[in-house]
C-alpha cells in the first residue's frame, strides 16, 4: 500500500516556521510522448487516491493470462487466525507447489519464467527547481539516486542471514520471499524469485502542480528542498497518460513491473506542517494488467524514509500482492494504520516506520554506501493465529539483528478490532 513516512509529528513540529519556497500550479495540456521522453502534466478528473489500485479489468487469475503478464501464482489457503479460506495471487512461484502442478502457478521452482522490472527515472522540473534522479546529488556525495538504486541490495546480490538462517547470496526482496516461507519451502535453495532490472531513459514531467518547500533538517542548521504533489492527482496522471504513452513507445509492457523512480518528490497537501506524506505506492491498471510502483529515493532527511526504504517497502508489497486484491484477516492500529483496520495482505504496511536494525553494504558497490531498508511482515503475521507456528524464518517479521522476547518480531497481528499485536504464543 502507500508508504506514509515515519512520524508526522517529527516533520510537522520541525517545519511550522519554515517558509514556502515556491508554489507552482501550472496545469497544461498533454503533448505526445517524444523520443526524449518529455511530457506535460495534465489533470484528469480528480478521483479519490487509493494507494493500491485494483486491476481495472485486468486479471492474472486466468491461466491463459500468465503468458502476457508478470509471472504470478494463485493459491487458496486457510487462515488459522479466523478459520476462513483466502485466495491470494503473488509474483513468482508458488511456495506450496514445488512441481508447478497447479495451473495457476507460474511454473515449478526449477522452471519459473523470469521476473522483469523496468526502472523509469522521473524528472520533475518547474521554475528554478529540478528534481532529477539521474543527476548527482550534492547532498549525497554528488551521487545520483539512480546510481544508488543500481548499486543497492534491491538490485544486487549479497549474503543475507535472518535469525541465523542463511537466505543465500541474493537480492533483498528475494531473501524476504525465501524467509517469508522458509519452513514451507523446507529451507530449499531451489525456491528463488529474483528480479531482473533494466533501465529506461529518464522521463521529464513539466507543468506539474509541484509545491517546493525549503525546509530545515530537524536538529541541524541544514536545509533541503522537498517537492510535493497534491494527493490523488499523480495516480490518475500516470494511469491515464504516462503508462499508455510509454506502452505505445514500447518502453514498458504488461510483462514487466514498472518502477517510477522519483528523487525527493512525494505526495502531500501543499501546506505546513507537512501531513499525510506518501512517499510511494504500488498499483495495477489495464487489460492485460500493468503493474507498477512509485518510489521516492529520499536524501532530504525530512520524511523518515532514507534512500532504499521506500523501494524495499513497495517492491516487497508488489511481490506479495501485485494487484492490491489479496485479502487477509483484519489487522491494524499499528504501522500504516495507527487508528484503523486494514484487510489487505501488504507486507510493508504493518512495519512502516521501522527500519532494519543494521544498514546494508553491498560488496560489489564501489561506493560502499550503507543502505537503509524497511522491516517487513511475513505471510504468517497476517494469517496465523498467535499459537500457530510461523512458516517464516524469524517468527512473524523479517528483521535482521538481535531479538529479545517481547519485541514485535515475535508476534503476529491481532484481529482488528482491537488490532495491535497478539500476545506471543511461544511457538515457531
Amino acid at each position: 500500500m502507500k508508504l506514509m513516512t515515519l512520524s508526522q509529528k517529527l516533520v510537522g513540529a520541525a517545519l511550522k516556521a519554515s517558509p514556502l519556497a515556491l508554489v507552482v500550479t501550472c496545469l497544461l495540456a498533454m503533448s505526445p510522448m517524444a523520443v526524449a521522453q518529455q511530457m506535460e502534466w495534465t489533470t484528469p478528473p480528480l478521483q479519490e487516491h487509493r494507494a493500491v489500485v485494483g486491476s481495472a479489468g485486468g486479471s492474472v487469475k486466468d491461466p491463459q493470462a500468465l503468458s502476457v503478464t508478470i509471472p504470478t501464482s494463485t493459491f487458496s489457503h486457510v487462515a488459522t487466525k479466523d478459520g476462513k479460506t483466502y485466495t491470494s495471487t503473488i509474483v513468482g512461484t508458488n511456495p506450496f507447489d514445488p512441481s508447478g502442478l497447479n495451473p495457476l502457478s507460474s511454473g515449478s521452482w526449477s522452471s519459473s519464467p523470469p521476473i522483469n522490472a523496468v526502472v523509469v527515472p522521473v524528472v520533475f522540473t518547474t521554475g528554478a527547481f529540478t528534481f532529477d534522479p539521474t543527476v548527482g546529488d550534492p547532498n549525497d556525495s554528488n551521487v545520483s539516486a539512480l546510481t544508488r538504486f543500481q548499486n543497492s541490495p534491491i538490485t544486487n546480490n549479497m549474503n543475507q542471514t535472518v535469525f541465523n538462517q542463511p537466505m543465500g547470496n541474493t537480492q533483498f526482496i528475494n531473501a524476504f520471499r525465501r524467509a517469508e516461507f522458509w519452513n514451507t519451502i523446507g529451507q530449499s535453495s531451489a525456491y528463488q524469485n529474483p528480479i531482473n532490472f533494466t533501465y529506461a531513459p529518464k522521463l521529464t514531467i513539466t507543468g506539474a502542480p509541484l509545491t517546493v518547500f525549503h525546509l530545515p533538517i530537524p536538529g541541524t542548521t541544514l536545509y533541503r528542498d522537498l517537492g510535493t504533489l497534491p494527493p490523488g492527482q499523480l495516480q490518475a496522471f500516470l494511469e491515464s497518460a504516462v503508462i499508455p504513452s510509454l506502452q505505445s513507445e514500447g518502453v514498458i509492457g504488461p510483462k514487466e513491473f514498472v518502477i517510477f523512480l522519483f528523487h525527493n518528490v512525494v505526495q502531500a497537501p501543499p501546506t505546513l506542517p507537512l501531513t499525510l506524506v506518501t512517499a510511494g505506492y504500488h498499483g495495477a491498471v489495464g487489460k492485460p494488467v500493468q503493474t507498477y510502483a512509485v518510489v521516492d529515493w529520499d536524501t532530504t532527511s525530512l520524511i523518515g524514509a532514507p534512500d532504499a526504504t521506500v523501494a524495499s517497502h513497495e517492491i516487497a508489497e508488489w511481490m506479495d500482492d501485485p494487484l492490491g486484491t489479496n485479502l487477509a484477516p483484519a489487522w491494524g492500529y499499528l504501522g500504516e494504520f495507527p487508528t484503523s483496520c486494514s484487510n489487505l495482505w501488504e507486507s510493508g504496511d504493518p512495519m512502516t516506520g521501522y527500519l532494519m536494525p543494521t544498514t546494508y553494504i553491498v560488496p560489489t558497490d564501489p561506493l560502499k554506501y550503507p543502505y537503509h531498508l524497511q522491516e517487513l511482515a511475513y505471510f504468517s503475521f497476517f494469517f496465523n493465529s498467535p499459537t500457530d507456528p510461523s512458516v517464516g524464518a524469524s517468527y512473524y517479521i523479517y528483521k535482521d539483528g538481535t531479538y529479545t522476547m517481547g519485541q514485535h518480531g515475535f508476534q503476529a497481528a491481532n484481529v482488528c478490532p482491537p488490532g495491535g499485536l497478539a500476545p506471543f504464543g511461544g511457538k515457531w
